[in-house]
């Protein structure tokens, strides 16, 4: 890494000018280091902007969601003598997300993203009409699956998967096989009886015949209620 001229007190210092008639005028303050002068241009933050080719290759592997220490390893295979860090390609890949989102908010694009890739998604609001509270998706594929399917669930909360802090409910299906498969996610506001029952009703609804409801329900001991409460319904 490169020193920090301020970290490090050095008292080296240029000044550059502009003079009329678009000529700079070029002085030198002070012309001495108090530190040996690094052989290496590696964590400059000059040196290390990524040209326009590397943000290409970034945009391409991003989309095919490959990670960004993999992106970073692939193009210093590509060119040895490349100093960029990380640090740079996590920068590049936030702003490909920012620009792909546009105007929309997170949640608008989380919804746009639900339909172009055609799922099947449900939310809903607070008092305010405006801010989502929960919301449930699922894949056409899992619809079929549990409609197949229907007679035993795994339902479990997954913490810290975003930063606002909301559980990620996920529900499993098991088939006769033994085998399972994801029916859907939901992210939650909290986990309180009256979220989980709402996601539960939204699984509800996906089943084609409301006479072949599940009858196993595995779970843990914060969802163990509602779950008993959705039992005695069926």
């Amino acid at each position: 890494m490169t020193r920090d001229r301020k970290k490090c007190a050095c008292l080296f210092k240029l000044r550059v000018s502009c003079r009329i008639n678009d000529l700079w005028r070029f002085s030198v303050i002070c012309g001495l280091h108090n530190h040996t002068l690094e052989t290496k241009l590696h964590g400059h933050p000059i040196a290390c902007r990524l040209s326009r080719q590397e943000k290409d290759v970034i945009s391409e592997l991003s989309i095919i969601k490959v990670a960004p220490r993999n992106i970073l390893a692939d193009l210093k295979r590509k060119k040895l003598n490349i100093v960029s860090n990380i640090k740079q390609v996590c920068n590049e890949h936030y702003n490909l997300k920012v620009e792909k989102m546009g105007l929309r908010s997170e949640i608008q694009h989380l919804l746009k993203l639900l339909g172009d890739n055609q799922y099947v998604s449900s939310f809903r609001t607070c008092e305010d009409n405006v801010t989502v509270r929960d919301i449930f998706w699922t894949h056409p594929k899992s619809i079929k699956m549990l409609n197949a399917f229907p007679t035993v669930l795994v339902i479990d909360s997954t913490y810290k998967t975003n930063k606002y802090r909301f559980p990620l409910l996920e529900i499993i299906g098991m088939t006769s096989m033994d085998k399972t498969y994801s029916v859907g996610f939901a992210f939650l506001e909290c986990e309180k009886e009256d979220n989980f029952t709402w996601a539960l009703g939204i699984c509800k609804t996906l089943l084609v015949d409301q006479n072949n409801m599940p009858r196993v329900i595995v779970t843990d001991q914060d969802t163990l209620s509602v779950s008993y409460k959705l039992k005695c319904e069926i």
